[in-house]
């Protein structure tokens, strides 16, 4: 068994979404969502040395509260951010002054913690 278990791992996991704004404006919002992730999954500078990215925690949420029906996320880091103009379109289209009117996003995760046997029978619902 120990040739085969090869240690503990970091898991990863992402989200894809597909923004499709009704106007001009819908489409600048998209493009500050799109802009709030790429600046909060970068590294800032301090002086001669840089910070780490911003750490998240990912909650699936029902109405206001937690929901246990799904499985549950450690702390994590946003490794990748990929945006996608017009995905599945066979043009480029936009709407006047040239925002797109499709927006593919995707988001990839890694947590900064393993997860350990425990951790899943404390967590409830699904576990991690």
């Amino acid at each position: 068994i120990e040739l085969v278990y090869d240690g503990p791992k970091v898991r990863t996991f992402g989200f894809s979404y597909l923004f499709a704004p009704k106007s001009a404006g819908e489409s600048s919002m998209v493009q500050e969502i799109i802009r709030e992730f790429k600046i909060y999954s970068s590294a800032a500078e301090s002086g001669v040395m840089l910070e780490i990215p911003h750490v998240w925690q990912v909650t699936w949420m029902t109405g206001a509260g937690k929901n246990n029906n799904l499985n549950t996320f450690k702390n994590a880091a946003l490794t990748n951010v990929s945006v996608d103009i017009n995905p599945g379109l066979n043009m480029h289209s936009a709407f006047p002054g040239g925002a797109p009117v499709l927006y593919g996003l995707s988001l990839k995760f890694m947590e900064v913690d393993v997860i350990l046997r425990g951790d899943h029978e404390t967590v409830g619902g699904l576990g991690y």
